[in-house]
C-alpha cells in the first residue's frame, strides 16, 4: 500500500473555520480508515452517531453546514 504524499481530496474535506475543533480530525480520520481498509464503516457509524444525538451541536463542534454532502 501507498500512502500519498499529497491527498487534495482530504484538504478538500477540511474545514479551514474549524481550527482546534473534532471535525477536521473526525475527517482526517474517515480518510485515514478508507485508505487503510477501504471496506470501513467508521464514517457511517460517526455520522449516525452525530445524527442520532439530540444534544449533539455539530455546527459547535466545526462541522461545514454541508457536512452531510461530505466524505467524512
Amino acid at each position: 500500500m501507498t500512502i500519498p504524499k499529497n491527498p487534495g481530496n482530504l484538504q478538500d474535506l477540511f474545514n479551514p473555520e474549524a481550527e482546534r475543533r473534532i471535525y477536521n480530525t473526525l475527517a482526517m480520520l474517515g480518510y485515514l480508515m478508507r485508505l487503510i481498509s477501504p471496506g470501513t464503516t467508521w464514517p457511517s457509524r460517526v455520522r449516525q452517531i452525530i445524527e442520532e444525538c439530540a444534544d449533539v451541536d455539530p455546527v459547535a463542534m466545526g462541522f461545514p453546514a454541508n457536512w452531510l454532502d461530505l466524505s467524512l
